[in-house]
């Protein structure tokens, strides 16, 4: 009993100590806001959204300060990427009007957020149609063109990362000496847009697969299908050129690919039917037991919603119910050593 209330003390620590992190993150973002350090901002901002995402006013609050901050530096898409994000939030649990905002701050991102979206965008959630009027009468998801000069960048798009889990220390096993979390909390305080790299099967796969083989104690879990993805439309001309280094990872055996934000990949519209034949390449190289499924809604939200980065996968023909089973949960808690709470 003394065991099990230590286990429980210790999880309550570390929920506290997240949730700690994140408030500080969010606190510091508006802290450097409000005194006009708005680079850094960002960059503790977008740090604490990752850990508000779970609640929505709050992490529609969070994606506010970012609106307006990335305004501040004039980069419009991210100001628009953020309020398209709100705006999805907003969609699922409407939020908004209740928000404990400062009121400059609500009455600058009801100024600005007609210029960031598109009219019909705004028309369906009840909080901003009376401003949907001032939004541009396009189609969605057209981006708009930016009043300011900006310097050039690359397009935005979504870097495959790595998580790495250690099996338990015995006799023979030393953790590996791999500190992939810290590593990713420095480039974002940096400031490096996750994607603008490229992907461990692309053009920087050294590091990664030097780690991969140096470390067969562990299992390193390759993100995004180890391919680079776009976070707006349209997918690239050939989305899947990077497949043939995908299917060559597979035959280490410490690692496992998450089949995550495919739907992006396609050419084709709702259902995506182009992404089948890639996916069976991968299936046949990796092994359902090596492939974990995810939407990577959060990211992909300006390609898909929710429900049309599931359904290609719940209703299709292309896998039996155990490859489906395997996919979208079995191999979830084999990886990382979970399984759902039973009633």
């Amino acid at each position: 009993m003394a065991r099990l209330w230590a286990l429980l003390l210790c999880f309550v620590s570390l929920t506290v100590s997240a949730q700690s992190f994140y408030e500080a993150r969010f606190l510091g973002g508006v802290a450097d806001f409000g005194r006009g350090a708005y680079a850094r901002a960002v960059d503790q901002l977008r740090v604490a959204a990752f850990g508000r995402v779970d609640d929505i006013p709050r992490y529609e609050i969070t994606q506010i300060y970012l609106v307006l901050a990335n305004n501040k530096l004039a980069r419009d898409e991210d100001a628009r990427l953020a309020a398209l994000k709100l705006l999805q939030a907003e969609q699922i649990s409407p939020s908004y009007r209740a928000l404990d905002l400062p009121h400059d701050i609500r009455v600058s991102f009801e100024a600005l957020l007609p210029s960031l979206v598109t009219r019909e965008q705004l028309a369906h959630l009840p909080a901003f149609e009376p401003i949907a009027s001032l939004a541009p009468a396009v189609p969605p998801g057209t981006p708009q063109a930016s009043t300011r000069p900006r310097p050039a960048v690359p397009t935005p798009t979504k870097e495959p990362n790595v998580a790495v889990t250690v099996k338990k220390k015995d006799d023979n096993v030393e953790p590996p000496d791999l500190d992939y979390g810290t590593l990713a909390l420095q480039h974002v305080a940096a400031g490096d847009e996750p994607g603008q790299r490229g992907g461990l099967a692309g053009d920087v796969p050294a590091r990664g697969l030097q780690d991969v083989d140096r470390h067969p104690e562990a299992r390193f879990i390759i993100d995004h299908l180890g391919i680079l993805q776009p976070r707006t439309p349209p997918a690239p001309p050939q989305p899947w050129a990077d497949l043939p280094k995908v299917l060559e990872l597979a035959r280490r055996k410490n690692a496992v690919i998450k089949v995550s934000g495919a739907c992006t990949l396609s050419r084709e519209p709702y259902p995506f039917p182009d992404i089948w034949d890639p996916l069976a390449r991968v299936f046949d190289a990796w092994g359902f037991d090596r492939c974990l499924w995810g939407t990577d809604w959060t990211r992909a939200f300006a390609v898909v919603n929710y429900e049309q980065a599931v359904e290609p996968f719940i209703r299709n023909d292309r896998l039996s119910d155990t490859e489906r089973a395997m996919l979208m949960g079995g191999v979830c808690a084999k990886a990382y050593g979970w399984s759902p709470k039973k009633n």
